[in-house]
């Protein structure tokens, strides 16, 4: 019998540096932007609780968020908004993986002076992507 759990796979504060920004004074240059992906995905633990190990084949290589976000980054020569490159990276973790729920936070800590906390949140789940 299946048994599943929640987990959440993760990758927090992630440095890229992205060029990134809807106004003129952020045209042309790289920004640094620090990413975090929180993915939850369904894994039957049934095996686990056999005695036998889990099946690596019902989760994700958390390491491969990092690879889609360059991936991202490498094919466009400018990114407008932060609001657009999430949304992007949502859509290619749904593709590469059965996640049930994805969160996204894009932080820019340049950009405005004396915060440190500037960006976007967004959370999708599967029933947005369909």
């Amino acid at each position: 019998m299946s048994q599943k759990r929640l987990f959440t796979l993760c990758v927090e504060d992630h440095l890229l540096h992205v060029p990134i920004g809807l106004y003129a004074r952020e045209k042309g240059t790289e920004q640094r932007l620090f990413l975090t992906v929180k993915a939850d995905i369904l894994v039957d633990i049934s095996p686990l609780l056999a005695g036998k190990p889990l099946d690596i084949d019902q989760s994700h290589d958390y390491a491969s968020f990092i690879d889609m976000a360059h991936e991202i980054v490498e094919s466009h020569e400018h990114i407008d908004m932060v609001e657009e490159f999430a949304e992007k990276l949502a859509i290619k973790l749904f593709k590469a993986a059965a996640f049930e729920k994805v969160f996204i936070k894009l932080v820019k800590p340049d950009i405005v002076d004396g915060s440190t906390n500037v960006g976007c949140e967004i959370t999708r789940y599967k029933e947005d992507m369909a």
